[in-house]
Formats: C-alpha cells, sequence, structure tokens
C-alpha cells in the first residue's frame, strides 16, 4: 500500500486524529519535502527502521520524525499497532520533546510493552522539554489513568502537578488539570486550594483569568443552589479580574464575563457589564445581549430604545425587527408595532405568520380601514387558510359592515372543518356569536353563544363566563326569555365571581324586573370593586342614579349621574336622563 500524500495526512488529522498539531510542529519546507520523497520513491515506500540515517542535520532530523510519523499513522490506520509503536519511537528518538507524540506513544507501550516504559518515556519527555507544561500534564494524566498496583505507594500524580504548578504558576492548564484530578478524587478541598493558589498570582492577561474563572466554577458549582453566596464568593473575582485588565480592544473578554454572570443569574452585573461593552465596542453583538438582559430584567423601554437605535443601523435585521414588534405587542402598544411588522414583511418575504401579525396589530390599534385592505392582499395570497379569512371577518365586522363579517365567518367555518378545525374554537363562535348581535340576528346569536359555551374548556370557567353573560345580557337588553337571562348571569357570576361586569348584568336584570332594592345592593357592591383611585365605570354610576330615581331618592340618583358624566362627559342619553330627573 503506497503511504498518503502529505495533503492526505493533514486531512486525516484536521478532521479526527488526537494529535492535529503533530504536523505543524514538524512542519518546514525541507521535512516536508522528506515525506513526499519518503512516500513517493517507487512504487511502495520504505517502512523498514534501517533506512533512517544515523547523524542527520537538525533539518533532516525533524523529517525523520515526520516520516517515521507518517509511517505510524498509516500502520495504525491497518490495525498494524506493534509495527506503528516501533515507527512512533523512532519518532520520538528524532523529536522528544513532543509532550503530544510522547503521550501517543506511551497509550501504546503500556498495551504492548510495559507501564514502566512508558513512564520513562513521558519522564525523558519532561527532561526533554522542561519548559514546556505539557509534558508534565501528560505524565500526571498517566499515573491517574494507570494507577501501579500498591494502592498505598505516595500519590505520583499529585506530586507531578504539584512540582509543575510550582515551575508553571501561570498555567491556567495546570490548574485545570489538577482541579479535575482532585474532583475525580472526590477531593473539593485541594482542589479549592489549588484555585486558591490561581487567585494569588500576578498575571496581567485577562485570558488567564477567564480560564481560571471557568474551572472555579467546577469547584464551586451553582447546581448546589444553597452554595450560591460561595460560589459567588470565590468565582466572580476571577472574572472581575479578567475584566479589570481587559483592554478597550479585548470585546470578547468582556462579552465572555457578562456571559458568565447571565448564566450564572447575575442579571444585573451580567447588564452593566454588557452596557459598558456596548459602549466601548458599539458591537451588534453586545447590543443583542443587552436587548436580551433587559427584557429578563423587565426593563422593557430600555430594550425598546436600543432595537430601535439598532434598526436604524441595520434596518434589515429581521430577528430584532421581530423582537420590536413583539416588545410593542407584549406593552399594548400596537400602534407603534405596525410600521415595523409592516417593514417586517418587507424584510422577510411576507410569510403567513408576519402577514397574520400585522393583521391583527392593526385590528388592535383600531386601524379598521387598513387591516380590511390588508385582508384583501391575504385573501388573495392565502385563499384558502381560513385564519385570513377569519380575520377578514373581523376587519369588517369592526367596520360595522356586518353582512359581509357574516359571509366571512361562514366561509371560515366551512374552510377550516377540512383544514384547520382547531380554529373553530369557542372563541371562534363566541366572535361569530358577538357580531350576529351586532347586525340584530339574536336567535341565531343566541346559537354561536351556546355553541361558544359547549366548546369552551373545562379548565377555564373564566371564558365561559363571557359568553354566558353576554347571552343573558343580549335577551336582557331585548326584555326576552328573562328567566333564562338570569341563569345565564348568575352562571356567569358563578365561574367568576367578583366581576364587575357580571355583577352589573346581575343588578340590572333585578332592574327590568322590578326589584330595585335587590339591583341596588348589586350595584353598591360593584361600586366598592371599583372605588380604587382611576377606576369606574360611567354606565354603573347610571346603573345607580336609575335606581336611586326608582326608589324615589332624587339627590343620590342626580349625584351619580354627575359621576357617570363626569367619567363619560359626551354621553348624550346621561344627560337627558339626569336633565329628566331634574325636573320638578
Amino acid at each position: 500500500m503506497i503511504l498518503p500524500s502529505v495533503a492526505s495526512l493533514l486531512f486525516r488529522l484536521r478532521s479526527g486524529s488526537l494529535f492535529t498539531h503533530q504536523l505543524r510542529r514538524f512542519a518546514c519546507g525541507a521535512c516536508l519535502l522528506s515525506v513526499t520523497d519518503a512516500a513517493h520513491a517507487g512504487s511502495r515506500a520504505d517502512l523498514s527502521l534501517g533506512a533512517v540515517a544515523s547523524a542527520p542535520t537538525s533539518t533532516a532530523v525533524q523529517g525523520e520524525a515526520m516520516a517515521h510519523y507518517a509511517a505510524a499513522l498509516q500502520l495504525e490506520a491497518e490495525g498494524r499497532i506493534r509495527s506503528a509503536l516501533q515507527h512512533y519511537k523512532e519518532a520520538v528518538k528524532h523529536d522528544p520533546a513532543n509532550p503530544e507524540l510522547a503521550a501517543r506513544t506511551a497509550e501504546l507501550l503500556i498495551n504492548y510493552e510495559s507501564r514502566d516504559a512508558a513512564i520513562t518515556l513521558l519522564q525523558a519527555c519532561i527532561k526533554a522539554a522542561p519548559q514546556d507544561s505539557g509534558a508534565y500534564i501528560n505524565l500526571a494524566r498517566f499515573f491517574s489513568t494507570y494507577p501501579g498496583d500498591d494502592p498505598f505507594a505516595p500519590d505520583q500524580a499529585g506530586k507531578v502537578l504539584t512540582e509543575a504548578l510550582s515551575k508553571f504558576p501561570h498555567s491556567a492548564e495546570l490548574y485545570r488539570e489538577t482541579v479535575i484530578m482532585h474532583l475525580t478524587r472526590n477531593l473539593r478541598e485541594e482542589a479549592a486550594s489549588a484555585m486558591a493558589l490561581a487567585a494569588k498570582q500576578s498575571v496581567n492577561d485577562p485570558t488567564y483569568w477567564l480560564e481560571t474563572g471557568r474551572i472555579a466554577q467546577q469547584v464551586w458549582p451553582l447546581s448546589h443552589p444553597e452554595k450560591k453566596a460561595e460560589h459567588r464568593e470565590k468565582v466572580n473575582p476571577f472574572f472581575e479580574k479578567a475584566l479589570k485588565l481587559s483592554p478597550i480592544s479585548r470585546e470578547d473578554v468582556r462579552l465572555a464575563v457578562a456571559q458568565y454572570y447571565l448564566l450564572s443569574n447575575q442579571l444585573e452585573r451580567a447588564a452593566e457589564v454588557t452596557e459598558e461593552a456596548a459602549r466601548l465596542n458599539k458591537s451588534m453583538e453586545a447590543r443583542k445581549l443587552l436587548v436580551r438582559l433587559y427584557q429578563t430584567l423587565d426593563r422593557e423601554p430600555d430594550a425598546i430604545k436600543l432595537l430601535e437605535e439598532l434598526l436604524k443601523e441595520t434596518p434589515t435585521d429581521v430577528e430584532n425587527r421581530r423582537l420590536l414588534v413583539n416588545l410593542y405587542e407584549k406593552n399594548d402598544d400596537f400602534e407603534r408595532a405596525v410600521p415595523h411588522a409592516e417593514a417586517l414583511i418587507q424584510a422577510a418575504g411576507g410569510t403567513a405568520e408576519d402577514y397574520m401579525s400585522l393583521g391583527i396589530l392593526l385590528l388592535r390599534s383600531g386601524q379598521s380601514d387598513k387591516a380590511q385592505q390588508l385582508s384583501q392582499r391575504t385573501l388573495a395570497l392565502f385563499p384558502s387558510n381560513p385564519r385570513f379569512t377569519f380575520q377578514a371577518a373581523l376587519a369588517q365586522r369592526s367596520l360595522k359592515r356586518y353582512d359581509d363579517a357574516l359571509k366571512l365567518y361562514e366561509k371560515t367555518e366551512a374552510l377550516a372543518q377540512g383544514t384547520a378545525p382547531e380554529i373553530l374554537n369557542d372563541s371562534f363562535y363566541q366572535s361569530w356569536g358577538d357580531a350576529l348581535q351586532a347586525a340584530e340576528r339574536y336567535d341565531e346569536a343566541a346559537k354561536k353563544y351556546q355553541r361558544s359555551i359547549d366548546l369552551t374548556p373545562e379548565s377555564d370557567p373564566a371564558r365561559a363566563a363571557v359568553v354566558l353573560n353576554n347571552l343573558g345580557y343580549m335577551w336582557l337588553e331585548q326584555n326576552k326569555n328573562l328567566d333564562a337571562c338570569g341563569k345565564f348571569i348568575a352562571k356567569a357570576n358563578e365561574l367568576d365571581p367578583q366581576n364587575p361586569i357580571y355583577m352589573d348584568s346581575l343588578g340590572w336584570w333585578h332592574f327590568v324586573k322590578g326589584d330595585y332594592q335587590a339591583a341596588l345592593k348589586v350595584f353598591l357592591d360593584v361600586e366598592k370593586l371599583l372605588a380604587k383611585p382611576g377606576n369606574g365605570d360611567a354606565e354603573i354610576f347610571d346603573h345607580i342614579a336609575r335606581t336611586y330615581l326608582k326608589l324615589g331618592d332624587r339627590a343620590k340618583a342626580l349625584s351619580y349621574f354627575d359621576q357617570a358624566l363626569k367619567l363619560d362627559p359626551g354621553n348624550s342619553q346621561i344627560k337627558q336622563r339626569k336633565e329628566q330627573a331634574a325636573q320638578p
């Protein structure tokens, strides 16, 4: 089998080998040439050990190491492990200061030769690379993974790491290895001591503090809620040190610190750090994170303001535009949401969901004409989608075009039965009933209301209460089916007690029945519910005034008419009733 080219070896290493650094370590023009030559000298490469030169130059040494390493990879891929081991050993001879190469060779040595041979090789690597902490880490890992037979022998792994930390006190990787070793042995105090040593170091590189901070999170994890205070006391200083040492250009450090505070649920501090990053660097990433933090902290006005700024810079950012629409909608600011929903359709290509969202916003902001115009477009774009037919019905109803609206309700029901039966729920039939009532088709409205009541989930009785009240009050206004009215309204009050709207309906039922004392009692109870500052309902005060008139108390009646007119000064009917009551 011909050895693969250097390019294919590089691909193999990049796509899964444990030794992705090896070829880079060996790389130089001469060594790559020598490997290529070795791979293509004749129809079959010579993998024999005898081909190694006895006294090569420095460049040639690297080439020999590379050639043996490439041969070892090939043999290992073929399952010829013992032969591969011999080439690994030869590669180590030529490059003894390579910790990764030594580690791989040691793994094979313990399986195919002996533990002592592996230890000797790893110790030799430390001697050859005294300034490389990786050589110490490899030996410590080896001792942890392959302990000797004597259970009472000294802790060799711990000894190696202690020695390494004395030589490399600024190595975050060494602290990580030490902490992992202690934690796997359930030695948390020893792990904490290692982090205490890391915290004492005089290191000006913020990356060191980020890395040691992440290691400290393993020693004081947030998975134990009762240790939250200890976690913050021990871990926060690492990230604060990283923040303090980071220059203006190191936005990555500030964002990493902010992410730590976010994930550890220290949201206020996360926002402060992110605000600083956004102020210093003005990056999109920092400001997007800040928007999310403002949302989490219920600082929605700040989130909205920042999103508006971001969209001025990048008006085609669909994610930010959609987020802003959602925030405005959540705050019932439908009118300000509309232009952004319109822009979203332009930027995102106009999905069905975006059109639906815009239609809802137009209706909820009272822009009925625009909602109706939009419905003409959506009905053409999505003719078989009953949700848009329903939305068109709502638009026509809001314009009091009841005949057109009712035709669209019927069309919605027909379409939805085959494609989207889930929308034919209690809310749909309540809406249809409301439209029929507005069109003065009361018997048909009653049937839709009853259908809505039948479909209302038992888990949400308040939804049924709305329809029961609507149905009862509708007949009450027509002075029909009064006994049934009382049952419907009483049931609404039972399902949703202390609701002033339903209580007012009950009081008015007593009024229509001529039981004015019972009516007054209910109305005055409603008034107590509305006694909070800013609350009030002109209709309630009008009902109380009319009840006092029936009971012959003109002074109180006039007083309540005045309160009603304060809330609704343009109501001509209340004015007329007051004027009539004031006449002798």
